[in-house]
């Protein structure tokens, strides 16, 4: 195996030629990597492998174009230097007054908008379900996202507009709180389960309904500054 990855990295460019052949000459004896033991040889090649790259800058291939990330880019902040999953340690931040706010649209077409326009969907109040479906969302969102930091909001405020040119409802998710990291992705989730909320309300009438987008349309606060779509 350890062979077979010396020739396939033979190929990388030059300029790393020679730290890789240094590498090389410090790994064991191809004899002392092999193993009874799975478990060992996955720890080994783990190790072995991760010697090798992380030295390297990143190399990533898009549409047949090699593009190579430096390590003075930006890089995924979720991910440590052997791109194993980590949460982000914010005990050293600024406590700062964060806001987000995130939009969604479902389109619904003309009989389900008909329907939720005079509130007759036998279902019930679909605006009504859907408002307390974002809001119970974006208090969970640290459940629903893996490394997301359980934060206290200081309040959500979800905004359901009937868009009746495009037969559909615009929600708009508004997320605040003061702390140490932002509230993007609660506002997102809320946006999200807002909108599938309408879905599932309406799914009787129509399965074509469509949920056309899920964005972030500002932020507030924090070390980045603010962001704004419309910017």
């Amino acid at each position: 195996f350890f062979w077979n990855f010396y020739v396939i990295h033979a190929q990388m460019k030059r300029s790393h030629h020679t730290y890789f052949l240094k590498l090389i000459n410090n790994f064991p004896p191809r004899s002392s990597l092999c193993c009874h033991s799975s478990v060992v040889c996955r720890f080994q090649s783990s190790y072995y492998y991760n010697r090798l790259v992380s030295n390297f800058s990143t190399t990533r291939t898009v549409k047949g174009n090699s593009i190579s990330l430096g390590r003075s880019e930006k890089v995924l902040t979720h991910a440590d230097n052997t791109g194993n999953a980590k949460m982000i340690d914010i005990s050293e931040k600024k406590t700062t007054r964060r806001v987000a706010v995130a939009a969604s649209r479902v389109s619904l077409g003309a009989t389900a908008f008909e329907l939720i326009l005079k509130n007759k969907l036998e279902k019930g109040d679909v605006l009504a379900v859907a408002k307390i479906a974002g809001i119970n969302a974006a208090k969970q969102t640290h459940l629903l996202i893996p490394l997301c930091h359980s934060i206290m909001l200081s309040g959500i405020d979800v905004q359901l507009l009937l868009n009746q040119e495009r037969h559909a409802v615009d929600i708009r998710v508004t997320v605040r709180t003061n702390g140490q990291t932002g509230v993007e992705m609660e506002a997102l989730v809320g946006a999200s389960v807002s909108s599938l909320a309408v879905y599932d309300m309406c799914k009787g009438v129509s399965k074509g309904i469509t949920i056309d987008y899920t964005r972030l349309e500002e932020k507030t606060g924090g070390a980045n500054g603010t962001y704004s779509r419309s910017a």
